[in-house]
């Protein structure tokens, strides 16, 4: 029995480091159909009549309007969450757990409640108070989501928070399988999108590639990695090919873009390097020139900022354009009568959301022109017209 407890005392030390990447237990030492005007060269009374998907190029201008979307928020529960900004444990001040809940509670306005069906997946899963804490379990994920996304669910995010606790790995790879398999199954025909919000690399894969101890330890030191030291040193390995392939695959297979929000430790630079190669597979990343890829997070400031920026990006920028103009058609867009530039990187100006060309996204300083309320509108022009 004395074995078994010693075992049980170094799975729990092995889940953790200060980042979040299975930390420690504290008390263990060790380790809408939009108008459309007439065209350009008939009188604006005169009415135009244009099936949906129109097989011609039609030139117009038209009016984008706003529409709901869907996103799915990925919450980090590892035991880390427990601790402060700056890796405090006990926290010297609101835990990482509580300040994102708080910023949720701010990001998600009563109009995003109404417009956009928010849904969430919470990983790892908590334990039972008759579990006992195997790494199995540490590193766990229920199955699915917690919470379909639907319109007035935001209620219902925030009392996850309250009526669970962190705890455990980060299992986000396995998590992330869960948004995926939901999305393929689900497709439905709103704008969707994917929030991950952790505050380390993902770890909690048995079978880590490269392995250990030649891996990327997310323990506070090599040895949580060390085979002859750990029996779960693998499980404290980065887990970053499972955890990319699968945002990839939401991102480039589904067209499903994930935001990558991470507070990180200014001590661990490799581990935030993860985080950049995360946020660019997910498609949404900061632009090249910023510190950092994904959305860092190390004051409460940051963590309102890039939540903020986000949820505007999700629920207020993305719009409606039917008919969809044709491949061969010039679109081009204006925010007050300004024409923004059209980015595919999707940083800074407008694209196409979706193959079919019917949903707009504005970016950058093209989504912050719009909070005066000014209208957002285009021209569709066409070839040998």
């Amino acid at each position: 029995m004395r074995g078994a407890s010693a075992l049980v005392a170094l799975i729990i030390a092995g889940c953790g480091a200060k980042t979040g990447l299975l930390i420690p237990e504290p008390e263990l030492d060790g380790g809408v159909d939009a108008p459309i005007d007439a065209p350009l060269d008939v009188p604006t009374d005169t009415p135009l009549d244009v099936p949906e998907d129109a097989p011609i190029c039609v030139p117009r201008t038209f009016e984008l309007m706003t529409r709901g979307s869907q996103v799915v928020i990925a919450v980090d529960r590892s035991s880390s969450m427990r601790y402060d900004l700056v890796g405090n444990d006990p926290p010297r001040g609101p835990d990482r757990w509580t300040l994102l809940r708080d910023a949720l509670r701010g990001a998600l306005t009563a109009d995003i409640d109404r417009r956009v069906e928010v849904g969430a997946k919470f990983f790892p899963r908590p334990l039972r108070p008759d579990e006992p804490a195997t790494i199995d379990l540490v590193c766990s994920s229920a199955p699915g989501l917690d919470l379909r996304p639907a319109t007035r669910n935001v209620s219902r995010l925030l009392d996850i928070f309250a009526t669970t606790e962190p705890g455990g790995g980060t299992p986000t790879a396995t998590a992330l399988w869960d948004v995926r398999d939901f999305y393929r199954t689900d497709p439905g025909d709103l704008p969707r999108f994917v929030l991950l919000a952790t505050d380390g690399g993902p770890n909690c894969n048995g079978a880590p590639s490269p392995p250990p101890p030649t891996c990327l330890c997310t323990g506070p030191d090599p040895s949580f990695c060390d085979p002859r030291t750990s029996p779960i040193a693998g499980y404290n390995c980065i887990d970053q090919r499972r955890t990319l392939d699968v945002i990839s695959e939401l991102y480039d297979d589904l067209g499903v873009p994930v935001f990558v929000v991470g507070i990180d430790d200014p001590n661990r630079p490799d581990l935030s390097a993860v985080l950049d190669r995360m946020a660019v597979a997910g498609g949404r990343p900061l632009p090249p020139g910023a510190p950092h890829r994904y959305y860092s997070v190390r004051r409460v400031d940051d963590l309102r900022d890039a939540l903020g920026e986000i949820t505007d990006a999700i629920a207020r920028c993305v719009y409606t354009i039917r008919p969809a103009p044709t491949a061969d058609a010039e679109v081009e867009i204006r925010v007050g009568g300004v024409p923004v530039p059209r980015d595919p990187s999707q940083t800074d100006g407008w694209d196409f959301l979706v193959p079919n060309r019917t949903q707009i996204g504005l970016f950058g300083s093209a989504c912050e022109a719009t909070a005066g309320g000014g209208l957002v509108d285009g021209i569709i022009d066409c070839p040998d017209v």
